[in-house]
C-alpha cells in the first residue's frame, strides 16, 4: 500500500499516489487554480551506467530519445506541439538518473502527455539524426570546457578510484560516441534499462485526480516492465590513497578561491535530522563570530559558501568554498588555519540544541507557508526525490530537521578530519606550479600529500582573536524569527481590490494594499528612492559610484541581512537607473524589526567609514568586469540586449 504524501498544511493541491500494472510509479497532482500543466519521468539509469567503452551514452540517448516515435515519426512532433501550446521541454542526465520534463497550456496537457509517453514505449531513434545528435552531445561539451564549474567537477570524478563508476566522463563527445556500432549500442542501453519499475511519473495538471489517473494509465501503462535490478556499488570511491591531499587549479576566470572538501560515508539514511544541515549552518553562517567574518576583518575573503550532496547513495560530500581576496590569497595558509580553527571549536564546544531548534523551527515554519512552486521545476524535483526517499516525505524533503540526536552530529563533526579532506587552492597565480592536466578538459592542476606540519595545524591552528577583536562562536540567537502567525483581518470581503495612497507629502508617497488572496501571515515592502537628476541612467561614471555604494552599504549590512535570511526574510537593496531599491518581504511578525534596523543603518551610513573594505570592493567589481567576457554567450548576449533597451 502506499502511503498518502505529507504537504503544508496551507498547500490546497490533491495529491494522489498509484503504481501502474507495469510497476510504474506515479504521482498525480490536482491544482485547480494552476495556469500551465506539467509532468516529469525519472528514469534510474545515468552516466554511471555507461558502458567502459562508450562514455556519454546514457547522456546520448537523452538527446536520441526526442527525434520521433513510432506514433509520432515526425521528429519534431513533440517539441513544436509544446511550444504552439505556450509551453517548454528539455532533460538532464545525472550520476544516477535520467530526467525528462515539460509544461504546456491546460488544454494542451492530455496531446502532451500522449506524445510523451511514446518516447517510453516505441521510439525510434532515427538514424539519419545519429550524426546530428552526436554533434550536439559534443558540441555541449565544447560550450562546457571553458567553464571552471565543469572542469572541477570532472577533475573531482578523475580522481576517484580508478575504473571506479564514479571516475567516469559522463558528458560524451565525438571520441567517445562516434563508432561504427553506435546505434546498435544505444539500443542495447535502453532496451536494457528503460523499464518501467525504474521509473518514477510526476504529473500536475488543472484536472480532477480522477482524470489525471486515467490519463496516466491510459498512456504509460504500455510502457514495457522488464523488472530491471540496478546493483547498489559499494566499493568506496575515494581511499586514504586519494585523500589527504592539496590541489592547486589553474581555472579560467580570474577568481581566487579556497575550497575544502571532506568525503563522509552517506548520510541520507539520517535525512529527516540531517546532521550535515546542523554544521553547514554554522560554517557558514555570516553573523556575529562567523568564520566568514573573521576571515573578512582580516581582510581574507570575500564571499564563503558551505554545501554537502550525496553521490551515488555512495558518500556525502561536504564543502566549504572560500572565495579569497589577494591578501587572502597570499596568505593562504593562514586562511587554512582559521577554518581549522572555527572546527575546533565546533568539536570542542559541542552540539547546541539552541541552534537545532532554531533550524528546526525555521524549516517548519517555511514549510507551513510556503508558496507554490513553478509546476515544471516542482515535477522535476518531485520524480528525482521519488527515487531515493520514501514517498509521504517527498515533498517536505527540504524542510526536515525531526528529532535531536546531538550525538550523531557531534560525530559527523568529529569525521570532518584531516585523513578524508582535500584542499584546493584555485587561482591564476599557480599556472607555474601546475604540471599536470585532466583528460577530458585539459584543467591543468598539481596535487600533493599534506605535510607532517599541514597535519599538526588541523588540529592544533592557534588563532587567536582578530585584529579588530572577532571571535570565532556558535552564533548568538537570531532575533528577526516570527513567533505570531495570526492574520490582521479573517473578513477578506470588505478590502479594496486595489493598492490606495494612504499618505502624501512634497516628497513622498505611501500606496498600501491588503492582501485577500493568498491570506498568510506575509507582507512585502517596496521602497524606491529618485534620483533621477544625478545622471544614473546616463552618466557611466555616477552609475558606478552608486554601484559603489551600494555595495559597501550592503557589506555594513551583511551580518544582520544573513540573520534575516536565516528567518525567512528576504531583504534586497540594489539600484537601477532612476535610483536604489529597497524591497524587504517575509512573516508580519519580523516586518517592522528589520524595517526599523535597515532604515537607522541607511540614515547613519557613512561609507568614508568603510575605507578597509573598499578595496575589496573594487578588486571584485574588476575581476567580474574582466570574467564577464568568458561567461556563455547566452549570458553576455542576455546582458548586452538589457544595456541595448
Amino acid at each position: 500500500m502506499l502511503k498518502n504524501i505529507i504537504k503544508s498544511p496551507n498547500d490546497p493541491r490533491l495529491y494522489k499516489v498509484i503504481s501502474l500494472p507495469n510497476k510504474l510509479s506515479c504521482l498525480l497532482i490536482s491544482d485547480k487554480e494552476t495556469d500551465k500543466s506539467a509532468a516529469s519521468i525519472d528514469v534510474k539509469v545515468g552516466q554511471i551506467n555507461d558502458p567502459v567503452e562508450r562514455p556519454g551514452l546514457a547522456h546520448f540517448l537523452e538527446h536520441m530519445l526526442f527525434l520521433g516515435t513510432k506514433k509520432y515519426p515526425n521528429q519534431n512532433d513533440y517539441s513544436s506541439y509544446i511550444t504552439s501550446n505556450s509551453g517548454s521541454n528539455n532533460a538532464y542526465t545525472a550520476l544516477c538518473n535520467t530526467n525528462y520534463f515539460f509544461d504546456c497550456s491546460n488544454s494542451g496537457f492530455h496531446g502532451a502527455l500522449d506524445r510523451f509517453s511514446q518516447f517510453f514505449i516505441n521510439p525510434l531513434f532515427t538514424e539519419s539524426c545519429t550524426e546530428r545528435e552526436i554533434n550536439a552531445v559534443h558540441s555541449e561539451h565544447e560550450k562546457n570546457i571553458n567553464s571552471d564549474v565543469w572542469r572541477k567537477m570532472q577533475l573531482f570524478r578523475s580522481s576517484a578510484v580508478q575504473n571506479h563508476p564514479y571516475n567516469k566522463f559522463g558528458t560524451g563527445n565525438k571520441q567517445t560516441l562516434q563508432h561504427p556500432t553506435i546505434r546498435d549500442d544505444l539500443l542495447a542501453f535502453y532496451n536494457k534499462y528503460y523499464s518501467a519499475n525504474i521509473m518514477k511519473l510526476v504529473l500536475y495538471g488543472k484536472e480532477d485526480i480522477n482524470t489525471l489517473e486515467e490519463w496516466a494509465h491510459e498512456m504509460f501503462s504500455p510502457v514495457k516492465n522488464f523488472d530491471v535490478n540496478i546493483p547498489d556499488i559499494k566499493e568506496p570511491a575515494f581511499t586514504k590513497e586519494n585523500l589527504g591531499n592539496f590541489w592547486k587549479i589553474f581555472p579560467i576566470k580570474d577568481k581566487d578561491y579556497m575550497e575544502f572538501v571532506w568525503i563522509l560515508e552517506n548520510l541520507d539514511p539520517h535525512y529527516k535530522n540531517n546532521p550535515a544541515r546542523y554544521i553547514s549552518n554554522l560554517i557558514g553562517h555570516e553573523g556575529k563570530n562567523s568564520l566568514l567574518s573573521y576571515l573578512i576583518d582580516e581582510g581574507l575573503a570575500l564571499e564563503l559558501r558551505t554545501g554537502y550532496s550525496t553521490e551515488m547513495s555512495l558518500f556525502t560530500k561536504f564543502t566549504i568554498n572560500i572565495q579569497l581576496t589577494k591578501k587572502g590569497l597570499e596568505n593562504y595558509e593562514r586562511v587554512c588555519r582559521i577554518v581549522f580553527q572555527y572546527l575546533k571549536m565546533l568539536r570542542e564546544k559541542g552540539v547546541e540544541k539552541r541552534v537545532f531548534d532554531e533550524i528546526k523551527k525555521v524549516l517548519q515554519m517555511k514549510f507551513d507557508y510556503k508558496d507554490k512552486e513553478t509546476p515544471i521545476s516542482y515535477v522535476t524535483s518531485l520524480a528525482d526525490n521519488m527515487q531515493y526517499y520514501p514517498i509521504e516525505d517527498i515533498i517536505r524533503l527540504n524542510y526536515l530537521m525531526e528529532e535531536y540526536k546531538p550525538e550523531l552530529i557531534q560525530d559527523t563533526i568529529n569525521k570532518l578530519s584531516v585523513d578524508n579532506m582535500r584542499v584546493y587552492l584555485i587561482s591564476k597565480a599557480v599556472e607555474k606550479d601546475c604540471d599536470k592536466r585532466e583528460k577530458w578538459y585539459g584543467t591543468p592542476y598539481s596535487c600533493e600529500p599534506f605535510t607532517s606540519q599541514f597535519k599538526e595545524m588541523f588540529y592544533e591552528p592557534n588563532v587567536g582573536r582578530s585584529h579588530s577583536g572577532c571571535t570565532l562562536d556558535i552564533p548568538p540567537p537570531n532575533i528577526f524569527i516570527p513567533n505570531n502567525f495570526d492574520l490582521i483581518t479573517q473578513d477578506f470581503s470588505t478590502l479594496p481590490q486595489y493598492p490606495q495612497k494612504i499618505y502624501q507629502s512634497d516628497k513622498m508617497e505611501i500606496w498600501f494594499k491588503q492582501d485577500n488572496t493568498f491570506k498568510q501571515p506575509k507582507a512585502c515592502m517596496y521602497l524606491k528612492l529618485y534620483c533621477n537628476d544625478l545622471g544614473f541612467g546616463n552618466q557611466i561614471e555616477t552609475y558606478l559610484l552608486l554601484d559603489i555604494w551600494v555595495k559597501l552599504f550592503n557589506e555594513s549590512l551583511r551580518e544582520m541581512l544573513y540573520l534575516a535570511s536565516t528567518a525567512a526574510l528576504t531583504v534586497s537593496f540594489s539600484m537601477d537607473s532612476e535610483g536604489p531599491e529597497v524591497y524587504i518581504s517575509g512573516f508580519n511578525d519580523s516586518m517592522d524589526k528589520i524595517s526599523v534596523e535597515l532604515f537607522e543603518k541607511m540614515k547613519e551610513f557613512d561609507p568614508s567609514n568603510m575605507k578597509e573594505y573598499f578595496e575589496n570592493v573594487h578588486e571584485k567589481m574588476l575581476r567580474n568586469l574582466k570574467n564577464f567576457y568568458k561567461n556563455q554567450p547566452y549570458e553576455q548576449g542576455v546582458s548586452f540586449q538589457n544595456a541595448l533597451m
